[in-house]
């Protein structure tokens, strides 16, 4: 899965990690290694993206920050299993378990 991010430029799921690269084409460049990542979402901020974050199996679950620049990934809630932002300020998040949805503001 991938998401389209401001400045031209893709995220996207690579084996066991998050990849960013040109919208032109050109070379992928790693943001994250080591761990399954899912669902990528755009936010206003250019430097962030949202993912699911989940073991082998996706028996845990949680929604993550990643920071594109640097690599480092916050934990936002543990137990959701997928995101979406719709602006101008507002995420929907479903709980892995059982699926009930929640809504919050987002203030970048």
């Amino acid at each position: 899965s991938g998401a389209w991010l401001g400045g031209g430029q893709v995220a996207y799921v690579a084996p066991f990690g998050l990849s960013v690269v040109s919208s032109d084409g050109g070379n992928n460049h790693p943001v994250t290694s080591g761990e399954f990542y899912a669902f990528p979402v755009a936010l206003p901020r250019q430097d962030v993206a949202l993912a699911t974050n989940c073991t082998n199996n996706c028996a845990l679950m949680r929604l993550v920050a990643i920071h594109l620049r640097t690599g480092v990934v916050d934990t936002l809630r543990s137990g959701l299993a997928r995101s979406w932002f719709l602006p101008p300020d507002l995420l929907i998040a479903t709980a892995r378990w059982s699926g009930s949805i929640s809504t919050r503001p987002h203030s970048g």
